[in-house]
């Protein structure tokens, strides 16, 4: 008997977990922005690695950057003009 409560109260509040809405998303969403995330990364040139912690929205901004230096870069060796405000309507 007890098996079968505990299987109708896991069901019940697995059923409940999926009632997903907007208002839910959005604040997974902001959850996941402040989270950290941590590496321990070693500077050029030294085998020393320290701890760097990033937030999501950091590490995310930190990649769109990336990005952008990398076109840039590329770019420059193939002697195209572009920069990231020619993307935005700049």
């Amino acid at each position: 008997m007890r098996i079968r409560e505990v299987l109708i109260i896991s069901g019940v509040l697995a059923l409940t977990a999926c009632n997903s809405t907007k208002e839910n998303n959005e604040e997974a969403l902001a959850y996941d922005d402040s989270k950290l995330y941590c590496e321990y990364r070693s500077k050029l040139g030294t085998n020393i690695k320290k701890r760097v912690c990033l937030t999501a929205a950091q590490k995310r901004q930190q990649k769109e950057d990336n990005r952008n230096t990398q076109k840039i870069l590329n770019n420059m060796r193939t002697g195209n003009t572009w920069s990231p405000a020619s993307d935005n309507g700049g």
